[in-house]
């Protein structure tokens, strides 16, 4: 065992170097960096390793901490304790510090960057649009209550309410407007609402296969009053 461990520190300060100090017998700390050699400006994120080796390593798990020394709070340094710790469950029978601190370094390598930083690359991952689903009903509950809102401001006079607009045919309006189906109210708005009606179904260009059987989509319109 001790045979190991020595073969382990030998190969560790060859890798660590001035990083790597051997506080006691079985006690030491590697400073873990994402720029070994690096200025504090370079490595915004620092963590120190302790490891303590107990009697029967690498057959047993070994004492380990994890200690943030810049740019790492008490959450991520608790996460990554439990990680390695874990890790080193799975590597017992094996040297296993140079795996477990290579695990941190992954994690320095990753998150090497200011916290204003990482504010700004949230605020611009696009916003993900939650809308109202549409389906039949609510999208025909919608356009007719709208159309016939625009109907209403028309003010028709009364003398109007009995003409039918002699600009469309009837065939043409029940094409043009397919509320009709439903209800003629669209029509008591006069000539006037009728031409508005008619240019807002045109603009809308709504295809009305998307509501068609095993055809039929949902998609999204804004919360909000019309």
């Amino acid at each position: 065992m001790e045979e190991e461990k020595k073969m382990e520190l030998e190969a560790l300060g060859a890798i660590y170097m001035e990083d790597l100090n051997i506080k006691g017998e079985n006690e030491i700390e590697i400073t873990l960096v994402p720029i070994p050699g690096g200025t504090n400006e370079e490595n915004r994120v620092a963590i120190n390793l302790e490891i303590t080796y107990t009697k029967d390593y690498p057959n047993e798990v070994p004492i380990i901490r994890v200690r943030g020394k810049r740019g790492v709070n008490s959450t991520i340094e608790k996460e990554l304790q439990e990680k390695v710790t874990k890790q080193a469950e799975e590597s017992l029978g094996m040297a296993m510090v140079f795996t477990l601190a290579q695990t941190i370094k992954d994690w320095l390598d990753e998150n090497n960057q200011e916290e204003e930083e990482v504010e700004e690359e949230k605020e611009a991952e696009p916003e993900v649009f939650v809308g109202t689903p549409v389906t039949i009903d609510t999208y025909n509950s919608w356009i007719i209550s709208y159309k016939l809102e625009l109907a209403e401001k028309a003010k028709m006079s009364s003398a109007d309410k009995d003409q039918f607009p002699g600009k469309y045919t009837g065939r043409q309006l029940f094409e043009i407007i397919t509320t009709l189906i439903y209800s003629d109210e669209p029509l008591e708005g006069g000539e006037k609402a009728i031409e508005v009606i008619i240019a807002f179904t045109r603009a809308i260009k709504v295809t009305w296969d998307l509501f068609k059987g095993e055809n039929l989509k949902k998609i999204d319109i804004p919360d909000k009053e019309f």
